[in-house]
């Protein structure tokens, strides 16, 4: 049956092309046309709206596409620029501690220790050590770990040790004190533990001009200020997480965020002294 339709197709075709524009096959076709026309404009007329309102779909849901792509770009954009705002005023800090990072790093020697136990507290105040004195580790030592902000930072003090082990107590112990200075605004003030992983720092007048992100460095000095810190200056001890409090206070209330986390630390480099004047900041402790 299908061969049959196929031959007579194909008969009809080769009729169509020999005959004349005159010729019976081509007026048949003129008369189809003529008797479909009226319907062809009308199904025209009755699936535009269709075909109209699937374009309308088609174009606002590339539309809604184009939105989600530009608000994905937005966030990444801020992203971006929040970061290159933190690296850049993190960059201004570092500058304007020229020359002094380069004074203490010649005072001490680096001795790279890791963690073999941390005390169960939920400050995470103390750790144990796998270096001691015969490492050049002595009681009072400064001890810095790394972050994902900066190369490294303060992290706490070397309070007891033995030949082959040692403690470190953070500055996040509820007992501990670190005096600091602001970058870019120059004020001082004494950072001390608040809560779980957070410090607090006190002493800052109000005259003083105090921001959000304000990068705290030791500032080798503690309350009173005439007085040596354990910590030489200029190691960094973390961020500005707010400053406020009521006008009629004196003093800011200023909320610090440390750059190290005790409880995400798995190795810590201690400071251990190489002058004198890094031996006599490590007899305070005692």
């Amino acid at each position: 049956m299908i061969a049959a339709l196929v031959v007579v197709c194909v008969l009809l075709f080769s009729l169509y092309a020999r005959e004349g524009d005159d010729g019976p096959l081509h007026s048949l076709q003129s008369a189809a046309g003529a008797l479909t026309a009226p319907f062809q404009g009308v199904a025209s007329k009755a699936v535009r709206p269709l075909r109209d309102g699937w374009t309308w779909v088609r174009e606002a849901s590339d539309a809604h596409d184009r939105v989600a792509g530009l608000e994905e770009e937005l966030r990444v954009a801020r992203s971006q620029i929040a970061e290159g705002q933190y690296q850049k005023a993190s960059l201004a800090s570092v500058r304007a501690l020229r020359g002094v990072g380069a004074d203490w790093r010649g005072d001490y020697d680096m001795v790279t220790g890791d963690i073999i136990g941390t005390s169960p507290s939920p400050w995470y105040e103390r750790a144990r050590l796998d270096v001691g004195t015969s490492d050049g580790v002595v009681v009072g030592a400064p001890v810095l770990a790394p972050t994902q902000q900066v190369t490294s930072a303060l992290a706490g003090t070397i309070t007891s040790a033995s030949s082959h082990e040692s403690i470190v107590t953070f500055i996040t112990e509820p007992t501990s004190g670190v005096g600091v200075y602001l970058l870019p605004s120059g004020s001082r003030g004494l950072a001390q533990p608040s809560a779980a992983g957070q410090m607090r720092i006190t002493g800052i007048p109000r005259r003083d001009s105090v921001r959000e992100n304000d990068i705290a460095y030791t500032s080798g000095r503690t309350q009173p200020l005439s007085r040596l810190s354990l910590f030489p200056r200029g190691i960094p001890v973390g961020w500005v997480a707010g400053a406020g409090g009521p006008e009629s206070d004196e003093e800011y209330t200023v909320q610090l965020t440390p750059f190290v986390r005790p409880a995400s630390v798995d190795y810590v480099v201690v400071m251990t002294p190489r002058t004198e004047r890094a031996k006599q900041r490590a007899r305070l402790y005692r």
